[in-house]
């Protein structure tokens, strides 16, 4: 019979097979490639009083970082 022990263990490796991380450490996000940035990150990144913050080209910024980027008057430079 298939328990539900061995659902979880198929879910798993089939996940491991496609290249999810399901233990330690994050998933990737996005497609491959390209970055997903979020407001944690880029408050990271910028140093006290700078305005311009550089990310890769073609990054995926998310929207509670474009939030972020407009009430603080930051400006995003893709390179």
């Amino acid at each position: 019979m298939f328990t539900r022990d061995d659902l979880i263990d198929w879910l798993v490796e089939l996940l491991a097979q496609r290249g999810g991380r399901v233990s330690g450490g994050e998933k990737p996000h996005g497609p491959p490639g390209r970055v997903f940035v979020s407001d944690w990150e880029l408050r990271r990144m910028r140093k006290p009083g700078e305005k311009i913050i550089r990310l890769p080209k073609g990054a995926i910024v998310s929207p509670l970082a474009r939030d972020w980027i407009d009430y603080e008057g930051v400006r995003i430079i893709f390179e």
